[in-house]
């Protein structure tokens, strides 16, 4: 399934989310996965409590300022603003002294210390972590495709899911599709109507110029038609 924004000019084609890989391309760690780590850590043991919750607002802060930084991002600009690179160079700097704390802490641990693991596994994933610093279209966490999957999962799994691969590869083309409009502001039930009746016009066949019915080239007259409801 690969839902589609018009927002999307260009793809990140060799930047993947994940939230434990080896690394062999350039992958993009997820902080969501690495907030749960110390979470995780502080689960059942009451005196690492404030403990976590530090480290946990040392991970709030840097989300923060990276809204901060995207607010004055503008990826059409080859050089952006001076606000940005401002708001770029505090994102960076609070980064940087989050590892630095991290590298400190866990020096002075032993290597069975409850707090070692998620320290450690934060430094682990430094550089997939990292990613977002010089690449502001790529997310912190993968929520939002996870939010936008919850249907689909619900879905597979009051329908006990599909009985042959043909069956699962439709699946996946009709919620590609239907997502992408969704995503896109296009009533779902009012293009395909349109659809099955251009294919049943065209003799039970596609049509051959899919143009008219991609959101990001169809006509702005035609996008009002077939927008959904505000």
């Amino acid at each position: 399934m690969f839902i589609i924004s018009c927002e999307a000019k260009l793809p990140l084609s060799n930047i993947i989310l994940c939230a434990t890989y080896a690394q062999r391309c350039c992958m993009q760690h997820l902080w969501a996965h690495q907030r749960r780590s110390f979470l995780d850590c502080a689960a059942g043991h009451v005196r690492l409590t404030r403990w976590c919750r530090r480290w946990i607002e040392r991970i709030a802060r840097i989300y923060r300022l990276n809204d901060a930084r995207l607010e004055h991002y503008d990826p059409d600009l080859e050089r952006q603003t001076p606000a940005f690179d401002a708001a770029q160079g505090k994102l960076k700097q609070a980064v940087e002294a989050l590892f630095a704390s991290a590298e400190k802490e866990l020096a002075g641990l032993s290597a069975r210390a409850l707090k070692a693991k998620p320290l450690r596994s934060l430094l682990n994933h430094r550089e997939g972590l990292c990613v977002f610093l010089d690449n502001p279209r790529v997310p912190m966490d993968n929520n939002f495709a996870e939010r936008l999957l919850r249907g689909a999962a619900i879905a597979r799994a009051l329908s006990f899911g599909s009985d042959s691969e043909t069956g699962a590869e439709f699946t996946a083309t009709m919620y590609t599709v239907t997502g992408t409009l969704a995503m896109n502001g296009i009533d779902v039930r009012r293009w395909l109507g349109e659809w099955l009746n251009a294919c049943a016009d065209n003799g039970g066949q596609p049509p051959e110029d899919l143009s008219c019915w991609l959101p990001w080239s169809m006509s702005p007259e035609r996008r009002r038609a077939l927008a959904a409801p505000g």
